[in-house]
């Protein structure tokens, strides 16, 4: 949605930059709730180490944000660099656990047709 709007230096100058600033603001939100459901989540798993790394995560996030909205570097490049620190934080927890239960499901599968060799003796 915010690739459609066009953003300017202020939110409320039109319409447009409104709805881009809302629609970021929605997505970030959703993507943040859904890094404290999975944190919430290797809590009650007993996952420390993937506890230990979505605080990381969010914690990052959180203050890259922040540094962003309080406009702290007037240079561009570094708000960019804040910013895309910020979406890589919120999104890096979604996808280590993605490829982390893909990689899973591809060793059962390697396991189940292997042993299906081994008992069937095509090796």
């Amino acid at each position: 949605m915010t690739a459609l709007f066009d953003y300017s230096t202020n939110y409320f100058t039109s319409m447009t930059a409104f709805l881009h600033a809302f629609g970021s603001f929605l997505g970030s939100g959703a993507l943040l709730l859904i890094n404290l459901f999975l944190l919430l989540l290797a809590r009650k798993n007993q996952q420390s180490k993937t506890f230990v790394g979505i605080i990381f995560m969010m914690i990052c996030n959180v203050v890259a944000g922040v540094l962003v909205e309080v406009k702290l570097f007037s240079q561009p490049l570094v708000s960019g660099i804040l910013q895309c620190v910020m979406l890589d934080t919120l999104y890096l927890p979604l996808l280590v656990i993605a490829v982390k239960g893909t990689l899973l499901w591809i060793k059962k599968i390697w396991v189940s047709v292997k042993s299906y060799w081994w008992s069937h003796e095509v090796l």
